[in-house]
């Protein structure tokens, strides 16, 4: 799916096929918008795998590829001293369960990462068990939410999946009527939004004030 099939579809809906009230330029920025959007509400619809080198020696790690948003997932131990022998799959754990259990864990080591856990104060950051062996290269791999490329041409290609097709015209087309001033058409433009956003499975910004 290409930017052309998005811009064309909401040229239709706001009434300017020929391009005259709102440039090119203009919805292209609203549509990487509308896809930033749509990765922040449903993270997995942009994601990029990773293998990741962890910090020697420590059980909480900041490992995240540039312009990555949150982590997803930590995957399987990569072996071999550059990681890229896949190795056993890693296990989600909830860090209370497992202070709960081991309130010692932090303090284990080994050449193998058994489970993973979110850290909830910072999205970037995640724990493992056991820590990093003090002196072996461990590496993992990572599934990651990330930044969808920004689109300047009609021939880029829409990085998140085709079901989300008429969620970003939504947001395309809401973003155009609210914010063209003047003649701007906030009651218009503000349905457009609602419609994307329950298409989510959200209310929009507006309604939750």
């Amino acid at each position: 799916m290409e930017a052309s099939t998005i811009l064309t579809s909401v040229r239709r809906v706001l009434r300017d096929t020929g391009g005259t009230r709102w440039s090119d330029s203009v919805l292209f920025d609203y549509l990487t918008q509308a896809e930033l959007e749509l990765v922040r509400v449903k993270p997995w619809a942009y994601t990029l795998t990773r293998v990741v080198k962890l910090t020697p020696n420590e059980v909480r790690h900041e490992v995240l590829p540039p312009g990555a948003i949150s982590l997803l997932r930590v995957e399987r131990n990569m072996g071999d001293a550059d990681g890229k022998s896949p190795g056993k799959m890693i296990t989600q754990m909830e860090k209370a369960l497992l202070d709960a259990s081991n309130k010692n864990w932090v303090g284990d080591s080994g050449e193998e990462i058994e489970g993973w856990a979110v850290d909830s104060d910072d999205l970037k950051r995640f724990y493992t068990y056991p820590k990093a062996h003090p002196s072996v290269d461990m590496w993992v791999e990572i599934i990651v939410s990330t930044v969808p490329p920004t689109l300047t041409a009609t021939g880029d290609a829409i990085s998140v999946p085709e079901e989300y097709r008429v969620i970003l015209q939504q947001f395309v087309a809401g973003w155009a009527l609210q914010e063209d001033d003047p003649g701007a058409d906030f009651p218009r433009g503000a349905g457009f939004i609602k419609q994307a956003y329950t298409g989510l499975g959200l209310v929009s910004p507006e309604e939750e004030e």
